[in-house]
């Protein structure tokens, strides 16, 4: 697992505490002690139990960036700080029972970031969310009005867009499958729901873009319980192979720089299904 091993390498030399945990907790070691670890990311958790990313400490929250965390907390056992996010997770969600970025952050969002939206609902956002808050426990009524936004949310294509909202295309957008497809699994959907009915034509009508690493499908698929000798699988773990960096990590697009995010997502999910790139 060499490829994997440099990748590690590349997360432990670039990466911040959170990078370093998530690793951990896939069963990847690292040099720093787990209590070392998450002491250093609740140390960087806002009072009103949010957390601002790479901006400092009191800045404003981020809906996605506290939802990873939280999760993260959550599964490293620390419940006080992962229950404390999850409540300010739940103080963010629209009344249609979607996610979008924090208000607060709008001014920081650039106009060709379709991805994001501090004005609309964002389905891959609602996603990750989900995923906290169930993880954390207790928020069984925001997961379900977040599920309920997903289901509504499907577009004709057997996808979902970005955004929901008036004006947008009506697409399917590969980034934003893997957050939806968790979300919904972790809201108790089955794998076998017919939500994901239409999916796999709708990731493999898109194929060309399955080469960006931030587009890979690989996520959704595992998720819904393909396995290793797939034929969709195995063309995802090719094209991670051929766009790994020379410095071992992943970029978010084909070609770019590394991203310990990137890479850190990459490294665990391939190591909690056991999964190599040789």
């Amino acid at each position: 697992m060499a490829s994997l091993q440099k990748a590690s390498d590349y997360v432990i030399s670039a990466g911040k505490a959170h990078h370093h945990l998530e690793l951990a907790l896939a069963g990847v070691d690292v040099p720093r002690a787990k209590a070392e670890l998450v002491a250093e990311i609740t140390g960087s958790q806002n009072d009103d139990g949010s957390f601002a990313g790479s901006r400092p400490k009191g800045e404003p929250g981020s809906v996605p960036v506290t939802s990873w965390r939280v999760e993260l907390l959550a599964r490293a056992g620390e419940g006080k700080a992962a229950k404390k996010g999850g409540a300010w997770l739940a103080s963010m969600q629209r009344d249609d029972g979607g996610f979008s970025e924090n208000a607060a952050l709008a001014e920081t969002l650039k106009p060709e970031w379709d991805w994001y939206s501090a004005e609309n609902p964002v389905t891959w956002i609602t996603g990750e969310a989900m995923v906290a808050l169930a993880a954390v426990g207790g928020f069984d009524n925001n997961i379900t009005l977040a599920r309920n936004f997903l289901l509504r949310a499907r577009n004709k294509d057997g996808g979902w867009p970005g955004q929901v909202a008036e004006g947008y295309p009506d697409r399917t957008d590969l980034w934003t499958i893997p957050g939806v497809v968790q979300g919904l699994l972790a809201a108790g959907v089955s794998a076998n729901h017919d939500v994901f009915a239409g999916l796999a034509g709708a990731l493999v009508r898109q194929k060309d873009g399955w080469r960006n690493p931030i587009e890979n499908p690989l996520p959704a698929f595992l998720g819904l319980g393909r396995r290793a000798a797939d034929g969709d699988v195995q063309e995802c773990l090719k094209l991670l192979a051929e766009t790994q960096n020379d410095d071992g990590g992943w970029p978010y697009f084909a070609g770019d720089e590394s991203h310990p995010d990137r890479t850190t997502a990459v490294v665990a999910l391939l190591a909690r299904y056991r999964l190599d790139l040789n």
